[in-house]
């Protein structure tokens, strides 16, 4: 099987934590071969420069719109190379742990058939209802739908409905600085859900888990 990792990075921060996690890749036995590219989330000219300076000018760098934070980066580099057969999406300030980091999210994938994306770790295992009466449901001044400032949870909720996605009873969601997934599994939706806010997120792992 083909394995392609895709790294996600803005371009309006500093490259320290991508070259960390670059060179961790290139010294940590992954356990499964593998090609890594980076999507860049704006202007990538200064990113370049630094991986030049850092001796890692040979890992590909793509360049897109700032759109869709981490979901908008994994989906151009999964549609630009469609000849793989599994993808990592990471996000620039992951770190490699162990050896073994590819190997062993390509075991547990195809050890369940019930399972389409994996991450690391299930997020807010607790009813809607509960969460609504949390803490955690505030305003916050970058959450709004169509202009409208909404309470975080109730912003969710909300986005979920606009796009046909079953909210069930539980408000869990998979973590989604680390994904994980098949060409199989991408194949059968048509795109992650993209939105000018985070709670993209959330929602494409939500899309997927209910596919």
């Amino acid at each position: 099987m083909k394995n392609a990792v895709i790294i996600s990075y803005w371009s309006g921060r500093e490259s320290g934590s991508l070259l960390k996690l670059l060179g961790q890749i290139r010294s940590i036995e992954a356990g499964a071969p593998f090609e890594a590219t980076i999507v860049c989330n704006g202007d990538s000219a200064n990113l370049k420069a630094d991986l030049l300076t850092a001796d890692l000018a040979a890992v590909p760098v793509l360049e897109r719109l700032n759109i869709g934070f981490n979901p908008g980066a994994w989906e151009y580099g999964w549609r630009n190379f469609p000849q793989y057969d599994n993808f990592l999406f990471l996000q620039d300030d992951c770190w490699i742990l162990r050896k073994g980091w590819l190997s062993s999210f390509i075991k547990k994938f195809y050890s369940d058939s019930q399972i389409g994306l994996l991450g690391e770790s299930i997020n807010w295992q607790t009813t809607w209802k509960e969460l609504e009466k949390s803490d955690y449901n505030n305003f916050h001044r970058d959450h709004t739908l169509d202009g409208v400032e909404m309470r975080r949870v109730d912003l969710y909720r909300a986005f979920l409905r606009q796009n046909s996605i079953a909210q069930g009873d539980l408000a869990d969601h998979l973590q989604s600085l680390i994904l994980f997934t098949s060409s199989n599994i991408l194949a059968h939706i048509p795109h992650f859900i993209l939105s000018t806010q985070r709670l993209v997120k959330r929602s494409c792992a939500r899309y997927i888990k209910n596919r």
